[in-house]
């Protein structure tokens, strides 16, 4: 995945993971965000399902290695936040209980640049919306 606009000294800022010691359907982690005009790019990997992603967040990718219980499929989601914020869950849902594992890193948005982020072509306004986007 590439992204434009991230700051080129300090791309990087906070990076979660989770793994827990019991499958489960539901995936949940918390994490911050250190910085405003921030974006959370996530992935998760599974035993034999895809997953969604909850409802703050853009799926981008979702793939498996093959067909059986036996493959592992990864999921990629991000989400754009205007402010830092605090306790931030982090949720997605796979189709029944399964071993997960997920990192979530914040990229940092250049202080150079306008307010807005741009990913995939699609622009983000002060309040994380895409553009177009009408109210």
């Amino acid at each position: 995945f590439r992204y434009s606009g991230v700051d080129p000294s300090n791309p990087l800022g906070n990076i979660s993971c989770n793994d827990p010691l019991a499958p489960s359907a539901q995936i949940t982690a918390k994490t911050s965000t250190t910085q405003p005009n921030s974006l959370l790019f996530t992935t998760v990997t599974t035993h034999g399902y895809n997953i969604n992603p909850g409802e703050l967040f853009t799926l981008r990718n979702s793939s498996k290695s093959g067909n059986s219980r036996n493959s592992v499929g990864v999921t990629v989601f991000d989400q754009a936040f205007y402010q830092s914020t605090k306790d931030l869950e982090i949720s997605a849902s796979a189709q029944s209980a399964t071993e997960w594992s997920l990192i979530s890193a914040e990229i940092i948005a250049d202080r150079n640049k306008p307010k807005n982020i741009m990913r995939h072509g699609k622009w983000f306004n002060n309040q994380g919306f895409k553009q177009p986007y009408n109210l």
